[in-house]
């Protein structure tokens, strides 16, 4: 199953509250990102990972 697999079934569940879902992927190109947004990610990051960036998304 492929990432974006992923998502669809994750977004398609009715959770309360709703999953937050990051993608974090080697394929940044315009379709997959059109792809995640469609099907609902919350951000779409490209590697290398920034993890600055991580560690303040996921402070609490």
């Amino acid at each position: 199953m492929s990432g974006l697999e992923l998502l669809k079934h994750i977004k398609q569940k009715d959770l309360k509250p709703p999953s937050v879902v990051m993608m974090i992927t080697v394929y940044g190109d315009a379709e997959n990102f059109n792809s995640a947004k469609q099907l609902g990610d919350d951000d779409f990051k490209t590697r290398p990972v920034d993890f600055t960036y991580l560690k303040e998304k996921f402070k609490l």
